[in-house]
């Protein structure tokens, strides 16, 4: 029934929809009491997934997340959430050779006030991003074709999201709560007007499994593989098998970018890009989609769970 009414429901209706949704769910959580923290969680979890959080003695691999985002934040973590404080990180482990070009404006790369980007001055393609949260990114891959009007639209949006908190956007990613929230501007990318993401899966140091995202504004396909590139008999959220299971050629260097930068965290998510044999870095996620998106089949959360040592 929900999805029948969400596709006879007009596009601008859902986006005003969730948008009302959203901005509720910032005033409740930024409202709450620390105290009241993990009796929110439960509430939302059970809301989210419709299973019971147990928050005292975690089992599985959702249930630990949400432990995380309560007892497991530091100033570092906060840091690496960070967009673009977490290149700095990258450049001192690995070498800013992996780091997806800045494009600066008269010498600045980063902005509080999306009307201080002077548009004329940038390439006809480039990705525009806030580094507080998720989504924030605006793709660009023909600025010429953008009128008066569709520029201010966007600038009007950036700003909107400059003025978030998305640790309280679903939740509480805590980790997002003291980051400052700047503007900045990233080279575009893309492999055959797409670019997968390949996300590794690590824990207390170690890498265990890497998933594949693709057609991600388009046809979202994802497949979770082991460290040879085997499909895992698991799926982590509901979307379809990618085309093709075979690695990039050099795998190998990924997985040493990898092993360098995911540290000794209990759990944490490496995003890179692979663009013609050129790695470069992503993200780093501390709680990867909030920790709710569920694992299939079931019995596989609890042996995820396994993997998360607290």
């Amino acid at each position: 029934m929900k999805e029948f009414i969400k596709r006879i429901t007009p596009n601008f209706v859902l986006k005003f929809y969730h948008s009302i949704k959203r901005r509720l769910t910032v005033r409740r959580e930024s409202s709450l009491d620390k105290n009241d923290y993990p009796d929110y969680l439960k509430k939302w979890y059970k809301k989210m997934t419709g299973r019971k959080l147990n928050l005292e003695s975690p089992v599985t691999y959702t249930e630990k997340q949400q432990w995380l985002k309560l007892y497991d934040i530091e100033p570092l973590k906060t840091q690496l959430a960070d967009k673009y404080l977490v290149r700095d990180y990258v450049k001192n482990i690995i070498g800013d050779e992996y780091l997806i070009p800045i494009i600066s404006i008269d010498g600045k790369d980063c902005w509080t006030d999306a009307y201080d980007i002077d548009f004329n001055k940038l390439p006809n393609q480039f990705v525009i991003k806030c580094n507080h949260g998720s989504g924030y990114n605006i793709i660009i891959k023909d600025k010429n074709a953008l009128t008066y009007r569709a520029i201010k639209k966007i600038k009007n949006r950036l700003n909107k999201w400059l003025k978030e908190n998305f640790a309280f956007h679903g939740g509480l990613e805590l980790q997002y709560k003291d980051i400052k929230p700047i503007i900045y501007i990233e080279q575009y990318l893309e492999i055959n007007d797409d670019l997968p993401d390949y996300k590794f899966m690590c824990f207390s140091g170690e890498v265990k499994y890497v998933w594949v995202d693709t057609g991600r504004y388009t046809n979202h396909r994802r497949t979770v593989y082991d460290l040879n590139f085997k499909k895992m008999p698991f799926r982590l959220h509901t979307y379809e098998p990618v085309l093709s299971d075979e690695p990039p050629e050099n795998f190998a260097e990924m997985m040493e970018v990898v092993k360098k930068l995911c540290g000794s965290w209990k759990c944490v998510r490496v995003d890179l890009y692979n663009v013609s044999g050129k790695i470069y870095f992503g993200e780093l996620t501390f709680s990867s989609g909030s920790g709710i998106e569920l694992v299939y089949p079931e019995e596989y959360n609890e042996i995820l769970g396994k993997d998360i040592q607290i």
